[in-house]
């Protein structure tokens, strides 16, 4: 098993310099009492406005529009504490990700050449637009990361000027293609199947990323099921009480039909997630690929041997091959390559 960041292979782990363990300190406490000030402000607010309350004149309170702006008054305290606390609590977690880093005392640092590019992978987008990454086939490239945060540290040798958090992958190493056997032996009517079709046992690692992949599905399930059910329950309650009603409102029908196809797409969602969890699940048990050969097209004869270009050319139609899970069709490898799914998150 080998980490991946951007489809670069994790190479080492350096340790903070004095001089980087000193900035890392000066912005985790630069968060840290951030994190305290949008959280504990409009705390403070809302508790000195009781107090005012009491201080002033009954005949002040009693007015009606003094009333009504002191109310408004603490509305807007209770949204300025709910928008302070959802600030504080980002602004937390990149002290936890600064302070995890200076407990653990290294860098973990990514290097390699990214075959690939997609501007779908919204963080390898913006490192592109940024200038931090080079679209270059052969360009080599690395990226430095702060442990169990994944936060971007230093990308090709330059520092981001904005907070950067990138998919860590745990994947397999690629296994030899030379393990395989033909589908036909282990498929009750084998004349239905093309002999050129074969499978491959995943080994150790691939099983073990296939039950990595699976939790990471199954995280969001129970919570996408309880919207559903209780989206569906408050639909059910409401469609109820229009229907017991004598009047019936415009804005209730609306009501009661948006909560309909919410309910709609979210369990929809739901048993999309459930079929894919449970293929995957049936893959893992079966425990191999498929193996579909592809044809590659017949290359220019050279007016001479060039033996690397060569046996570069008879590598790659050796490994010319496309490996499909057998349940749920997901591709999982392109030629001896992993695919993208495995690396990035686009899932």
């Amino acid at each position: 098993m080998e980490r991946v960041c951007l489809g670069l292979p994790e190479k080492h782990r350096r340790s903070l310099e004095e001089e980087e363990r000193n900035y890392l300190e000066q912005q985790a406490s630069r968060w840290g009492w951030s994190s305290a000030g949008v959280i504990l402000g409009p705390m403070f607010l809302m508790l000195l406005l009781p107090l005012l309350s009491l201080a002033l004149p009954d005949s002040l309170m009693g007015n009606t529009w003094f009333g009504q702006a002191w109310f408004v008054l603490f509305c807007v305290a209770c949204l300025g504490w709910s928008v302070g606390i959802v600030m504080g609590l980002h602004y937390f977690q990149r002290y936890r990700a600064l302070h995890h880093a200076l407990k653990e005392g290294y860098i973990q640092r990514y290097e390699g050449i990214i075959t690939q590019y997609h501007m779908r992978e919204e963080a390898q987008y913006q490192l592109i637009q940024a200038g931090l990454l080079r679209i270059h086939p052969r360009a080599k490239q690395w990226v430095e990361l702060l442990p169990g945060s994944h936060v971007l540290y230093r990308c090709n040798g330059v520092t981001p000027s904005r907070w950067m958090t990138l998919h860590v992958a745990i994947v397999a190493t690629p296994p030899p293609s030379t393990f395989r056997v033909p589908l036909s032996n282990i498929m009750p009517q084998p004349q239905l199947v093309s002999p050129e079709l074969e499978r491959r046992h995943l080994n150790q690692d691939e099983q073990q990323e296939l039950k990595l992949h699976i939790k990471t599905i199954r995280r969001p399930f129970w919570g996408m099921l309880s919207l559903v059910a209780i989206s569906t329950s408050v639909m059910l309650i409401q469609f109820w009480n229009l229907y017991q009603q004598s009047e019936r409102y415009v804005w209730h029908i609306i009501f009661v039909a948006l909560l309909g196809g919410l309910s709609y797409l979210l369990g929809k969602r739901v048993f999309l997630v459930y079929q894919e969890l449970h293929d995957m699940r049936r893959d893992l048990q079966m425990g191999w690929v498929i193996c579909i050969p592809q044809e590659a097209p017949n290359p220019p004869t050279p007016s001479y041997v060039d033996l690397p270009a060569l046996t570069e050319l008879i590598e790659s139609e050796s490994e010319r091959l496309v490996e499909i899970l057998p349940i749920s069709t997901t591709l999982w490898s392109v030629c001896g390559q992993r695919a993208d799914w495995r690396t990035q998150s686009l899932i």
